[in-house]
């Protein structure tokens, strides 16, 4: 289901949109580029999330390191 809303761009940006979208209407070129940037931020708030759980992981095997002796 599509809801009809109103949203005000920078007068720079439509010409963009309309010069990227080609035969793709604007509502239509948005939605995909909106999907995209959410995806992609979605993308980068798990990397982090593993980035983190891999720092921790590895700082508790790294003090596992200190009570051995070499």
């Amino acid at each position: 289901m599509k809801v009809k809303t109103s949203i005000t761009l920078s007068d720079s940006l439509l010409p963009e949109i309309d010069r990227c979208a080609g035969e793709v209407n604007r509502s239509e070129f948005i939605e995909n580029a909106v999907i995209h940037y959410i995806s992609e931020l979605k993308r980068q708030e798990r990397d982090q999330n593993d980035l983190r759980i891999l720092n921790q992981n590895n700082w508790q095997n790294l003090e596992h390191f200190d009570y051995q002796n070499f």
